[in-house]
């Protein structure tokens, strides 16, 4: 087992992962529990026995470490990894049908402004659903980043107590 240091990476340092690797699971992970929308590059990971985790350390904090094994690498990659992607496929087709309502409620406000029965209903406000498609990928995604979080025993670093090289 290897413990990993993941820290938040400036794009401008140019520095980055290697895809597929250990390192790079371990930010992917770092990613899905932060929930953020942010980009795998967004974080670097270093083996926690490697000189460049110890100059990291000297200069900043990591924001997670994590304990991979080849087995729990392979089960992000066949198996987590796949529900991830599902959960951005359902906020994509959330979002969509959000869209598609939204254009459907507001040809129906432009339609009663004309009408001579409806000018005075304000339909618009009377029909919100936004609390609805918000609920519905935020409980998702809590369910996931919680079980990763658990499943693969990432750990935030909240002081240098809890960095070991």
């Amino acid at each position: 087992m290897t413990k990993y240091l993941i820290f938040n990476n400036d794009s401008s340092t140019g520095k980055s992962n290697k895809p597929g690797s250990p390192e790079a699971v371990a930010c992917d992970i770092a990613r899905v529990v932060d929930m953020d929308e942010s980009d795998m590059d967004d974080y670097i990971a270093y083996s926690a026995d490697m000189p460049e985790a110890t100059f990291e350390v000297l200069k900043r904090l990591p924001v997670y470490s994590i304990e991979l094994t080849k087995e729990k690498i392979d089960s992000w990659n066949n198996d987590a990894l796949r529900i991830f992607e599902q959960i951005e496929n359902l906020k994509q087709n959330i979002e969509d049908s959000r869209e598609s309502l939204s254009d459907a409620v507001q040809a129906l406000a432009s339609d009663a402004r004309y009408s001579e029965l409806f000018n005075e209903v304000d339909f618009e406000s009377q029909i919100t659903f936004d609390g609805v498609f918000d609920s519905m990928v935020q409980r998702s995604e809590y369910i996931f980043s919680k079980t990763i979080k658990v499943m693969f025993g990432i750990k935030r670093v909240s002081s240098t107590e809890g960095v070991t090289t």
